[in-house]
Order: structure tokens, then C-alpha cells, then sequence
């Protein structure tokens, strides 16, 4: 069911690509945490359905957030792990090991967002190009 539910945000998400915003999506860490800083321009996103999943042979999400409600709520920035008030936690987060990569992306009720990223040895945020 869950499957569905993702499945239909996606679909109406792109139903609306005459209306569609590319959001950004910076991946850094603050007091030891990975944060996702998410909008561009002043442009803040209505998310709906955020997720980071690990890219490989067999893609997987490794943290998938949706929201509770009908239209998602403005969201600036959060911290991987910690579930912001008006979603629910649909995929638990896992450990994100260094050398993996990673792709963020997000449903917003007007747009999408996506960006790659993989942690160095060092902890350092690496921004990885398609």
C-alpha cells in the first residue's frame, strides 16, 4: 500500500511538470549530524515525500520520510534521522557508511530535487556528479 501511496505522489508530481520548480539540495554536516538545507532563491518546498536511498547494483532506500497530510509543509532543512513534525517515518533510517553513495531526493508539491553525494573517510560531504 505504501507503494502505491509513493507511486501516486510520484505520478501527481509529474502530472504537473508545466508547473514543476527544480529545488536544491545541499548535503552538509553540522555538530556531527548530515543536514539537507533544501529550496533555492528564497524558494522554500512543500515536501511530500523525501528520501535518501544508497545507489548500487540494487538501489535502496535507506530513510524515506512522507508527509500526513494533503499538501506537504514548507521544510527548509532537517537532519538525517530525525522525523520533522507532519511526516511519518516510512523507511527507518540505516546507517550511512562512508565510500557509499548516496542520492537525496524529494516530491514537492509544486517541483523535485536530487542531488548525489558519498562520505569521505575524513566525514567530510563529497557531492557526487551524475
Amino acid at each position: 500500500m505504501r507503494f502505491v501511496k509513493v507511486v501516486a505522489i510520484a505520478m501527481s508530481t509529474l502530472a504537473l511538470s508545466s508547473c514543476k520548480y527544480g529545488y536544491d539540495i545541499a548535503v552538509f554536516v553540522r555538530n556531527g549530524h548530515i543536514v539537507f538545507k533544501l529550496g533555492n532563491g528564497g524558494r522554500t518546498p512543500r515536501v511530500n515525500l523525501f528520501q535518501v536511498e544508497e545507489i548500487s547494483r540494487r538501489s535502496h532506500a535507506v530513510w524515506r520520510l512522507e508527509t500526513t497530510q494533503a499538501n506537504g509543509p514548507e521544510l527548509s532543512d532537517l537532519q538525517y534521522g530525525r522525523v520533522p513534525n507532519r511526516f511519518k517515518e516510512t523507511v527507518p533510517a540505516k546507517r550511512l557508511e562512508v565510500g557509499r553513495v548516496y542520492r537525496v531526493g524529494l516530491f514537492a508539491v509544486n517541483g523535485v530535487g536530487e542531488q548525489a553525494f558519498a562520505i569521505s573517510e575524513s566525514g567530510e560531504i563529497l557531492k557526487v556528479s551524475r
